[in-house]
Parts: C-alpha cells; sequence; structure tokens
C-alpha cells in the first residue's frame, strides 16, 4: 500500500495568486481612451484642413485655395474626459470645420 501524502484540500489553500485593482485600472484605461481620442480628433482635423486648403501641409500647389496659420488650443469635453485639441488655422478661406460641429453631439453623449 502506497504511504498517504499531506495534500492540502481546496478549502484549505488561502492564498491569491492575482491582484486586481479596480481602481487603477479604470483610471489607466480611461487615461489610453483619452488620448487615442485626442489624437484620432487633432488627426481629423488636420486631415480636413488639407481638404478646405486644396493641399497638404507644407505642398506647393497651384490649386491651394488656403495657406496654413498654425493652429490653436482649444479645450473639448467628451465622455472619455478633457481633450486639448490642435486647430488648425488657415489663411484665406472661411473656416468651417464641418466636423467639429456636426460630431459635437455625437462625441458629448
Amino acid at each position: 500500500m502506497a504511504p498517504k501524502r499531506n495534500n492540502p484540500g481546496p478549502q484549505q489553500v488561502k492564498y491569491s495568486i492575482i491582484q486586481f485593482d479596480q481602481a487603477m485600472f479604470e483610471t489607466k484605461l480611461d487615461a489610453m481612451v483619452r488620448d487615442k481620442v485626442e489624437q484620432i480628433v487633432n488627426a481629423m482635423l488636420d486631415e480636413e484642413a488639407d481638404l478646405i486648403a486644396n493641399a497638404a501641409r507644407y505642398e506647393r500647389s497651384d490649386g491651394r485655395k488656403a495657406y496654413r496659420a498654425g493652429h490653436y488650443a482649444r479645450g473639448f469635453t467628451v465622455k472619455a474626459g478633457r481633450l486639448a485639441l490642435r486647430i488648425p488655422k488657415l489663411k484665406g478661406t472661411v473656416l468651417a470645420f464641418k466636423f467639429y460641429f456636426s460630431n459635437h453631439n455625437v462625441l458629448s453623449s
């Protein structure tokens, strides 16, 4: 007959394998989402400025309708938090970003 081992039963094991901090996870996840949303919105604003100007940044073109004149900072609050947007300035055209006005309600809901 084989000797009997002293293996602890399932009720005797009282240690934690993984510890999970829910608050820290949510804070880091919120920051990651906010950063990605900010990057995407800024890229969309730059792309729309290129479409309005009919030329990319630093591109020399005969069909250019406007010229870049830097950008200005604008805060924008969405569900993910406060975004720091870089709104492009254009010289030589009336500037109206379709994205900003048409999607304002979608982003803030």
